[in-house]
């Protein structure tokens, strides 16, 4: 069976009221998902909620990737129908599917990323963005895209109305030491590609990369809400896991509640440190232990000669 270690995080950033993206790390069904919500401060975190809860439920019924997707525009579309207040609320959305045979799916609707790091990020996912639209009839360089003022129209996302929404798919075979990253256009929008790739290249556990990707972007501005998750490919033995192994239960990555600035691996991330230092308090138990006893037995000593003397 494939085994992945794995972290992430969401922050509101630093311009932002409330967080509208949300995410999952379903590891017991291979399944990692990152949404970011548009439409106000309601409606676009109860779309980004909506589109991650339905996909994960979908996969959970055996349904393909794709259509779990696509179940989520119609459910948004229905909420909003339902909800005056929440007319034209839509989400973008990345989702990485993986198997037991070690291959992967990677779908997305919007400009929510996804990279793979192997020696080098790649980007998996082209943007549906009108500064996209731009790059593709060459009208504009790859280089000069970053940073473009129209850099947040999307040309679709889930909840569209009178729109036939495209979800696109890449597939790959994992490797050893393969990382892939799924992220919103709140981290892409801070970091240049090559910025990213120096961070997801460190030698880390996945939960500190993920912590780096999130600290960077707030450093270069937060303008936006930003969400990351990094899953790290293991490989297919059955032996112990490592120790920088961040692989969590699934109850110990519930679906982000937007309330919290820390990543919702932190359980996990403070146990492991937790048992660092336990090892290192047993050690120095047993040297205190040693001390006190050469102590007395040198007290017992010069009580006996004391003794002997008089």
């Amino acid at each position: 069976m494939s085994r992945f270690s794995f972290g992430g995080g969401t922050n509101v950033g630093k311009k932002r009221k409330q967080n509208e993206d949300n995410y999952k790390s379903a590891p017991e069904i291979g399944l990692w998902v990152v949404a970011d919500g548009m439409g106000g401060a309601k409606g676009g975190e109860v779309a980004s909620r909506i589109a991650v809860q339905e996909v994960v439920s979908s996969i959970k019924r055996n349904r393909p990737l794709t259509e779990s997707i696509l179940a989520a525009h119609k459910s948004i579309i229905k909420a909003a129908e339902n909800n005056q207040e929440l007319t034209g609320m839509g989400s973008t959305i990345v989702a990485l599917k993986c198997n037991d045979q070690s291959s992967y799916e990677v779908a997305w609707v919007g400009d929510s990323r996804a990279y793979i790091w192997d020696k080098s990020l790649t980007r998996l996912t082209q943007d549906h963005s009108y500064v996209q639209q731009l790059v593709n009839n060459g009208e504009l360089s790859a280089d000069a895209s970053w940073g473009h003022p129209k850099s947040n129209v999307i040309v679709q996302a889930l909840g569209m109305v009178n729109k036939e929404i495209k979800v696109d798919v890449r597939t790959g075979q994992w490797r050893q030491g393969q990382k892939i990253l799924l992220c919103s256009d709140g981290l892409h929008g801070e970091l240049k590609d090559s910025e990213i790739d120096n961070i997801v290249s460190r030698s880390l556990p996945a939960q500190d990369i993920a912590d780096l990707l999130i600290d960077a972007a707030l450093s270069h501005g937060g303008r936006d809400n930003i969400s990351v998750l990094l899953i790290s490919y293991l490989g297919t033995q059955t032996a112990q896991n490592p120790t920088d192994d961040q692989t969590i239960p699934h109850d110990h990555a519930p679906l982000h509640d937007n309330t919290s600035s820390q990543t919702a691996f932190a359980i996990n991330k403070r146990s492991q440190k937790g048992g660092d230092r336990t090892g290192k308090s047993e050690g120095k138990k047993i040297v205190r232990n040693i001390v006190l006893f050469a102590s007395l037995l040198l007290l017992l000593v010069c009580l006996f000669v004391l003794l002997s003397t008089t």
